[in-house]
């Protein structure tokens, strides 16, 4: 799941556990300083888990995700 996220006027998107960028270099301080490895499947949505681990750390704003996975009733969240 896609998320966007509004760093001070510098946008990033992380999708599939990964942070790209027009500023390369916070692409890269985001992709290595934003610790993911521990995001199981408990975790509905781990892009969002992601944007809000760096949200925490650098400020920010999501701007834009996209529609949550479907609830899936056999799965214990």
């Amino acid at each position: 799941m896609r998320v966007v996220v509004d760093f001070g006027g510098s946008l990033a998107i992380v999708e599939d556990r990964r942070w790209d960028s027009d500023d390369k270099q916070l692409a890269k301080r985001l992709n290595t300083e934003i610790p993911t490895e521990d995001i199981g499947p408990e975790y509905p949505n781990p892009d969002l888990t992601i944007a809000e681990r760096a949200i925490d750390l650098l400020g920010g704003t999501v701007i834009f995700q996209d529609d949550p996975p479907e609830h899936l009733p056999d799965r214990i969240y």
